[in-house]
């Protein structure tokens, strides 16, 4: 299946393909706000990720903003503060790591 993409750009018809992709993206970007360039620009640093959220979901409220281009707001309630640090540590993956290595034997012969 990927080896469709892989030829796009050796005939005609795949370079119009790809420059109509190139296009919408930039416009895309061109039509974008202040706000939503910088948001994209920072939406993967993970420490920010909460506070890209809440200026996306609240993005006329002054207690969050941006600080040299990052994204700021105040610090999150303790509980919330928690599962995001769970899920940033990946605490449900690192608790199944002992289990990696490990295999069930489903069918019965304990002979494997």
């Amino acid at each position: 299946m990927l080896s469709l993409f892989n030829n796009l750009g050796s005939s005609s018809a795949g370079q119009a393909l790809l420059s109509a992709n190139l296009l919408t993206e930039e416009n895309i970007y061109i039509n974008a706000t202040q706000a939503q360039k910088i948001a994209s620009g920072t939406v993967f640093i993970i420490q920010d990720v909460p506070a890209n959220i809440l200026l996306r979901a609240f993005p006329k409220n002054p207690a969050f903003g941006y600080i040299a281009g990052l994204p700021t707001a105040p610090d999150l309630p303790a509980t919330v503060q928690a599962a995001v640090t769970a899920i940033y540590n990946n605490n449900q993956i690192v608790g199944m790591k002992a289990y990696f290595d490990a295999y069930v034997d489903v069918s019965g012969d304990h002979n494997i």
